[in-house]
């Protein structure tokens, strides 16, 4: 179908490996803050989840670029639609 190969660790570029790198980083961050929202010790970490899912999806988007275009338009409509929401919750 076109699409290229996603590259190993060592073909990557730094800015890619730095990118993976704060990809992961803040997924785990996410993933706590959620067990803390869940088990009701920070009951406002929702405020702070959402703009991470979002920053978390672009830098997905930014990663599949050159490798899956559908792919990467599509966690770029998630990262807008997360945003969007985070908005509503802010702000209505």
């Amino acid at each position: 179908m076109g699409q290229k190969r996603m590259p190993s660790w060592n073909e990557k570029s730094t800015v890619d490996k730095i990118l993976q790198i704060v990809q992961i980083l803040l997924s785990g961050i996410v993933i706590l803050l959620c067990v803390l929202q869940m088990t009701g010790v920070w009951t406002g970490a929702v405020h702070v989840v959402e703009p991470l899912m979002a920053v978390v999806m672009l830098i997905m988007s930014w990663q599949y670029r050159n490798y899956n275009k559908l792919m990467s338009m599509f966690c770029l409509a998630v990262a807008v639609f997360v945003t969007s929401a985070a908005v509503k919750i802010f702000f209505f």
